[in-house]
């Protein structure tokens, strides 16, 4: 599990050993792999978020101001930045376990 922690950028890596120690002392559990898919996936949730996951790399308006007072585009200053695109979307009624044809998905599978 740790290589898998290890893969993380420094901020979740950070998060993460954060939440690990609040699991063991205020719940005495030890996290595993199912703690560690279920902090991905929301830490994957807040990042993709349409409204706020751009919200690292965007700046204030006073920011976008100066900028341009220097003769730089703001545009031209974030090139290469990140972008989430979703494209050919369509929502599955019924989510089936490839692992145990059950209910849930491969994640929350007890067999996984």
């Amino acid at each position: 599990m740790l290589k898998i922690v290890e893969k993380l950028p420094s901020y979740l890596q950070n998060s993460w050993r954060q939440e690990a120690k609040d699991t063991r002392v205020q719940k005495n559990e030890i996290t595993g792999i199912l703690h560690l898919t279920a902090f991905v996936g929301r830490a994957a949730e807040i990042a993709n978020d349409p409204v706020y996951g751009m919200a690292p790399y965007s700046q204030n308006e006073s920011t976008r101001k100066d900028d341009s007072r220097q003769g730089r585009r703001y545009e031209d200053m974030h090139k290469g930045r990140p972008v989430s695109v979703m494209t050919n979307v369509s929502v599955r009624e019924h989510v089936s376990c490839p692992l145990c044809s059950g209910e849930d998905v491969l994640f929350k599978c007890e067999d996984f």
